[in-house]
């Protein structure tokens, strides 16, 4: 006898995260298009073929559903789960004298690790590829390694040549606030809709994407105090990810107050800064 079908429903859960991942997906393409806008503008690629420097200096921080969505694109890439993972292991047991070990962070330690947390940002990225200078996950790459020459200037070494317009202290830049095409709105939209909270969190890229298939071992890891603090220190809002111009600028004025200069030097004042005076877009009234 013939047996009847199964009809297998998806999760109100999984309904979400495929919303999700359509939102994402339409910030993805915006970035695109505002990457191929620069380049449309300064008469040259984005960046430069084999080179990573920008990967040699950032261990990245993103959003869980970032990180949800490389481990279900990993999962269509067998050859290239072990070797993403076993690099992610790496990362996050390396000994290094600099940082503070232990299984549990607390409020009161983390105002002590602030420093931690920003040397680990300057670690070179695991995921890249020193053979061919590519990312091993490139697809399912976070949005602050699509906003870095997009929607927030390059740094100084960053040896993409100049358009016809820029010089050392002016670089093109997407607006982000610009409406013909509002990446600002699309990514605050993605991240108002996420109701759980593993997907709405902040991290390291790394050290979430091996949680997803490895978290009994994480687990372990911290437990056993073989994992600095900082690398699996998560938080919400927006203080980590520097996703827009403005938010770099902030950031260089703080500096600036904190070295006792004043708040109101102008930015094209600073010494090995660059500035940004250009910007690409077509804002409408």
């Amino acid at each position: 006898m013939r047996q009847p079908a199964i009809e297998l429903r998806p999760s109100p859960e999984q309904m979400r995260l495929l919303t999700y991942w359509s939102r994402l997906e339409r910030v993805h393409r915006g970035y695109a298009q505002a990457a191929t806008e620069i380049e449309t503008a300064i008469g040259g690629p984005i960046c430069v073929a084999k080179c990573g420097l920008c990967c040699h200096h950032n261990s990245v921080v993103a959003y869980g559903i970032e990180a949800e969505l490389a481990a279900s694109w990993l999962l269509g890439q067998p050859r290239l789960i072990n070797p993403v993972l076993d690099r992610c292991h790496d990362w996050l047991t390396r000994r290094d004298n600099r940082y503070t070990y232990g299984s549990k962070i607390t409020p009161e330690l983390w105002s002590d690790l602030r420093g931690e947390f920003e040397q680990a940002l300057q670690e070179p990225c695991v995921l890249l590829d020193q053979e061919t200078k590519q990312c091993l996950v490139h697809w399912g790459r976070p949005l602050v390694c699509r906003a870095y020459g997009v929607t927030r200037v390059p740094a100084p070494h960053c040896p993409r040549p100049l358009g016809p317009a820029e010089d050392i202290g002016s670089r093109t830049y997407w607006d982000g606030r610009d409406r013909s095409l509002n990446l600002y709105r699309d990514v605050d939209k993605l991240l108002k809709s996420i109701i759980e909270r593993r997907y709405d969190r902040q991290g390291f890229f790394v050290t979430m994407l091996y949680e997803r298939f490895r978290a009994k071992e994480l687990a372990g890891l911290l437990d056993d105090g073989k994992v600095p603090l900082v690398k699996a220190a998560v938080g919400w809002g927006t203080g980590y990810l520097l996703l827009w111009q403005e938010q770099l600028e902030r950031q260089w004025r703080a500096e600036a107050a904190d070295n006792s200069i004043a708040e109101q030097v102008p930015l094209e004042d600073r010494d090995g800064l660059p500035v940004m005076v250009m910007r690409v877009g077509r804002r409408r009234k």
